[in-house]
């Protein structure tokens, strides 16, 4: 019975340390998750056939980008978004979001 009761109050200490670190403030990453779904390409007042879909995943620490057989993966290392493009000729250029200069603007570098 001991025993039970220690494991008990060390998965409660656990649990609520784990809580304290949280981190509820808001991630660059989010901007991304928002598009999650499919989304109509327009140009010059007309709908183009292509269409892009966003995901989430890997409990929400990706976004993916599927625009026609190419696919994009967002992420974050450190403070910073990077985005890693499979491209159909067979590169994978690495990209990192650079940070704001308005709120509309995403600014991004070549890694």
């Amino acid at each position: 019975m001991f025993k039970i009761c220690r494991v008990s109050t060390v998965v409660h200490i656990l649990c609520w340390c784990v809580a304290l670190h949280t981190n509820t403030a808001p991630s660059p990453l989010d901007s991304f998750r928002k598009l999650e779904g499919t989304w109509s390409i327009q140009a010059d007042g007309k709908t183009l056939d292509i269409q892009m879909n966003y995901q989430v995943a890997s409990k929400g620490t990706i976004v993916t980008e599927q625009f026609g057989r190419e696919l994009s993966v967002f992420a974050m290392d450190g403070t910073a978004v990077t985005m890693t493009h499979y491209c159909n000729v067979g590169n994978q250029p690495r990209l990192r979001l650079r940070p704001r200069k308005c709120a509309e603007c995403l600014r991004i570098r070549s890694l």
